[in-house]
């Protein structure tokens, strides 16, 4: 159907029922109405539908497919109001259209912002993320900073989330020194979303093994003078070794001892 097929005065020239829709049938056109629509109007044959009638009829009709095509959606996973606003407009509807099918949702219950919050926030507290993730992974998603700001970041909640993630990721960076221990975690724990606060106080508890430690020392030593040595020598081959060893994060006492120890 095109629109300029509608007329000022259209007639109803015949209607057909179906068992999921009635059809109008007028002298250039036909209109599809879902059986759901139905009960809202009263149609019968020879009435008379303005153009305006006709294009509000369409629009409600169009209005209820695209409601029920984000319905599917939303039965398979939580969405928030932008989210399906930006799918509506997606599909080439202007604005006001989609804002108008989020309304109705809305009152239908089956968007509720409030409530979305509430269960994917307890979902990423679950999961052991930090408070500068969710609140970035919120206005992500659309929700409001009002929404945003009455979440509730209990220091002590943080703190507790952040040891348990401390916890599970502390034995991925074991083979690296410490220095580089505390590095790799602390960028980690960033990504994770806490504050710089809490980082450090879990940071504070991580404890060094000084026997593996040296050990490590030893060990990067070795492989700095292998390939340093090739190219260095004398005084110039230790100040090399010296300040790569310092860059990758060992004490500079620590490495002087292990030179006098090399040198008897």
């Amino acid at each position: 159907m095109r629109l300029e097929e509608i007329g000022d005065s259209n007639i109803v020239l015949k209607i057909h029922e179906e068992k999921h829709e009635i059809v109008l049938f007028f002298a250039l056109f036909e209109i599809k109405i879902p059986s759901q629509l139905c009960g809202k109007y009263s149609f019968a044959v020879n009435q008379s539908l303005s153009r305006e009638e006709i294009m509000n009829l369409l629009n409600n009709i169009q209005l209820f497919i695209i409601k029920e095509k984000i319905k599917s959606k939303i039965i398979k996973k939580l969405y928030t109001e932008h989210e399906v606003t930006e799918v509506i407009k997606n599909m080439g509807f202007a604005g006001d259209f989609a804002d108008c099918v989020v309304k109705q949702l809305r009152n239908e219950g089956l968007l509720d912002d409030p409530n979305y919050v509430k269960l994917v926030l307890e979902t990423l507290n679950n999961e052991l993320y930090g408070k500068y993730y969710i609140i970035n992974y919120f206005k992500i998603k659309g929700i409001s900073d009002e929404l945003i700001s009455k979440i509730n970041f209990n220091d002590e909640c943080e703190l507790e989330k952040a040891k348990k993630y401390f916890e599970s990721i502390q034995n991925l960076f074991v083979s690296s020194n410490f220095a580089k221990q505390k590095k790799k975690i602390y960028d980690d724990m960033v990504k994770r979303g806490f504050t710089v606060d809490i980082i450090l106080k879990v940071l504070n508890g991580l404890k060094i093994d000084q026997s593996i430690e040296n050990e490590r020392l030893k060990k990067d030593y070795e492989k700095a003078y292998a390939r340093l040595s090739k190219t260095y020598s004398g005084y110039k081959l230790d100040t090399k070794i010296v300040n790569y060893l310092i860059n990758i994060g060992y004490d500079y006492d620590k490495i002087l001892k292990l030179f006098s120890k090399e040198d008897e």
